[in-house]
């Protein structure tokens, strides 16, 4: 991001890192990761092509790739948790945070922009468990690559992979092809179809997954179906 800010980052860049020593998750919460043993990365993307309304696209775009990398290896129980957790079964296997540059200035995620707003550059950050086999306790979930299929890997391989997956859902994005994208992340939803548990202020309501709708919201069905924006609920796993 600073790079970006300096006018000295391009669309395509890709930063990887061994060790995090303050990586973001969503909400404010905090991305933890073993060093060397995973991928931690962000990739720079110019934005100028695209609305802000369309801020959830390029989010389900990016969602829809990293989901595309982790089944090549780790098969078809890999899902898209909304908004955009990465799932193997019922266990997280990573994340994305997409920080955006509106103007001058930067705002993390789906955080509202102004209409009249100049969306500029993107910059999602990745995280994927690959290598590593013991999580910190506090952790409920937790799954690796490794975990799945017994295999270490070398990970500049697995990155060129991910970035061949990304370019893939972006040029489909840029070239009009969202329908592509929407039925892709629809159709790999995590927990589609089931009764969940989620949780609005103090309230926690089973309900069914319906979908996500093409705005981006959560739709969810009790007696009738009811539509939900990022952080509006959370889940009760």
């Amino acid at each position: 991001m600073q790079q970006v800010h300096a006018g000295m980052a391009e669309h395509g860049q890709v930063w990887f890192a061994l060790e995090q020593t303050a990586g973001k998750g969503q909400r404010g919460k905090s991305w933890k990761g073993a060093v060397a043993e995973n991928i931690l990365m962000s990739v720079v993307l110019e934005t100028g092509k695209l609305t802000i309304a369309q801020q959830f696209r390029l989010s389900a775009a990016m969602a829809v790739g990293v989901r595309n990398f982790f089944a090549w290896h780790a098969g078809a129980g890999t899902f898209i948790k909304w908004p955009n957790d990465l799932y193997w079964g019922d266990r997280k296997a990573g994340g994305i945070l997409i920080e955006n540059v509106i103007g001058g200035s930067s705002t993390a995620d789906r955080r509202p922009l102004a209409v009249d707003s100049n969306w500029k550059w993107a910059v999602v950050g990745i995280g994927i468990n690959i290598n590593q086999a013991v999580f910190p306790d506090y952790l409920p979930n937790p799954i690796s690559l490794n975990h799945i299929t017994h295999q270490k890997y070398e990970m500049m391989e697995l990155v060129n992979g991910l970035c061949q997956c990304l370019q893939e859902q972006w040029e489909l994005l840029i070239n009009g092809q969202w329908d592509a994208i929407f039925e892709a992340y629809n159709l790999h939803l995590y927990k589609k179809g089931q009764l969940v548990r989620l949780r609005k202020s103090n309230v926690v309501m089973p309900c069914t997954i319906r979908g996500v709708a093409d705005d981006g919201k959560l739709l969810i069905e009790e007696d009738d179906t009811v539509a939900f924006d990022f952080g509006e609920v959370s889940w009760e796993l």
